[in-house]
C-alpha cells in the first residue's frame, strides 16, 4: 500500500529519526495524486518497493542513513518509481541509495553524496542545492543514467561543485554552478556539458565528448 498525506496542517512526522516503508508510493493524497509528506526529521531511512515513488519535503537538515539494517536491501533510500526528496537545510546521503527512474534530491543549503547512488534501468538523477554539491565518496551510476548537478540553484552566486572521492559513471552528465566545478576522480561519462561561474575541471578514465561548456575561468579536461 501507500503512505498517504491526510494532514492539512503541521508536520506529518516530527521526530529525530524516521523509518518509512511502502510498496506503492510514499507521499500521496487519498485520491492517488502526489502530495509530499511534510516532515521534520534529522535521520531518514525510506523504502518504496514496487511503484509510485517517494515524495518527501523536510524542514531543516536531512541525513539519509540506514536506521534498521534488517529492512530489505539495506539501503538508506530505495526509490522504486523514483521521486523527489527535498530539505530546507542540507541533505547528506550517508548510506547507499537506489532508484529505478527519475529521482531528485533538492537541498536548501548543501548536498553531500557520501555513498553509492545507483540506478537500475533508465532515468535521470537531479542533484540540486542552493549552495554547494559535494561528492565525497561512493559511485553515482548504474543503468542508463543522465546525471544533472545544479549548484547555486537560488542564483546567489555562491555555490560550487566539488568531487573529493568516489566516481561518476553516466551516459550523459551536465553541471551548473555559480562558482568552480571540479570533478577530478575516476569518472566514466560519455558526454558532458557545463555552465560555470568559475572554472570547470573534469577528469575521465577514458574518452569523453564535450558538449556546450560556458565558463568564466576556463576549462580543463583529462581522459
Amino acid at each position: 500500500g501507500k503512505i498517504i498525506d491526510d494532514n492539512s496542517t503541521g508536520f506529518d512526522i516530527d521526530a529525530p529519526n524516521a523509518i518509512l516503508s511502502a510498496a506503492s508510493g510514499i507521499g500521496f493524497d487519498t485520491g492517488g495524486n502526489v502530495d509530499a509528506l511534510e516532515v521534520n526529521v534529522d535521520n531518514l531511512h525510506v523504502r518504496n518497493s514496487s511503484s509510485g515513488g517517494i515524495f518527501i519535503d523536510n524542514t531543516g537538515d536531512l541525513n539519509l542513513t540506514v536506521l534498521n539494517s534488517s529492512l530489505a536491501g539495506n539501503a538508506a533510500l530505495a526509490a522504486t518509481g523514483g521521486g523527489n526528496i527535498s530539505a530546507t537545510g542540507s541533505i547528506s546521503v550517508d548510506d547507499n541509495a537506489t532508484f529505478t527512474v527519475n529521482l531528485e534530491l533538492a537541498a536548501g543549503v548543501n548536498l553531500t553524496i557520501a555513498s553509492n547512488v545507483t540506478l537500475s534501468g533508465t532515468g535521470e538523477l537531479l542533484l540540486q542545492a542552493d549552495n554547494d554539491i559535494l561528492h565525497t565518496a561512493g559511485t553515482i551510476g548504474g543503468g542508463t543514467l543522465t546525471a544533472i548537478f545544479d549548484a547555486d540553484f537560488d542564483n546567489s552566486g555562491e555555490g560550487f561543485i566539488s568531487q573529493t572521492g568516489g566516481a561518476l559513471q553516466a551516459t550523459n552528465a551536465s553541471f551548473l554552478s555559480g562558482e568552480d566545478i571540479t570533478l577530478d576522480q575516476n569518472n566514466t561519462v560519455s558526454t558532458i556539458s557545463a555552465e560555470s561561474g568559475g572554472a570547470f575541471t573534469f577528469v575521465d578514465t577514458g574518452s569523453v565528448v564535450v558538449g556546450n561548456v560556458d565558463t568564466v575561468a576556463g576549462i580543463t579536461t583529462s581522459g
